[in-house]
């Protein structure tokens, strides 16, 4: 179903679906997610409508959702991109991190000082891609923060995870996390794998 669905997106003009598998994210382990991304809201808005439109598609969802589908569909969200006034290190990877977390009220300044810090830290040990976005239309999730990160392998991953506990910088940014006053509280973290298609 995700290849007939991201040829039916192709279609649309949508060249960026994944899947991707959870495999080290706790009750979330070994459940699938399926994203696009647009370049920006007015580029989903028309897909939105295409999408709306188009039979293919339409009977793909309703097959989806019906009794005999080999899915169950748990959850849709929006979220957008936050600019952090930096430009990632483009790329994609097979492998991606992702960390979702409240932002503290009164310390959005913070928090966003953080992220830049948090993605020049952890690009700069192999990851690839890291930015930040806010989650809207995520039902409980809606309003939290969600920061991500790719790698080429999981060895690149591991890499990273000994920097965290070996760099004097890694080490200090994940020591801000318990201060008394964080600048966000991270409510859930996940470990993903690209499905080829």
């Amino acid at each position: 179903m995700t290849r007939e669905l991201s040829k039916i997106n192709e279609r649309l003009g949508v060249t960026t679906g994944r899947l991707l598998t959870a495999t080290l994210a706790g009750e979330s382990t070994g459940l699938n997610v399926y994203s696009t991304e647009f370049e920006d809201m007015e580029a989903y808005v028309d897909y939105a409508e295409a999408a709306g439109q188009d039979a293919e598609i339409q009977t793909l969802l309703a097959r989806a959702q019906s009794a005999e589908s080999p899915v169950v569909i748990e959850q849709q969200s929006l979220a957008s991109e936050i600019p952090l006034g930096r430009t990632p290190r483009r790329g994609r990877g097979s492998v991606v991190e992702i960390h979702v977390s409240r932002p503290t009220p009164g310390y959005i300044e913070a928090a966003m000082a953080m992220a830049r810090r948090v993605c020049d830290f952890v690009e700069s040990n192999g990851a690839t891609n890291a930015r930040v976005f806010r989650l809207g239309y995520a039902g409980l999730g809606s309003g939290l923060l969600m920061s991500s990160w790719e790698f080429g392998s999981v060895r690149a991953w591991g890499r990273l995870s000994g920097a965290w506990e070996n760099d004097p910088e890694g080490l200090a940014i994940a020591s801000s996390v318990t201060e008394a006053d964080p600048a966000t509280t991270i409510v859930f973290s996940g470990l993903y794998n690209e499905i080829p298609a």
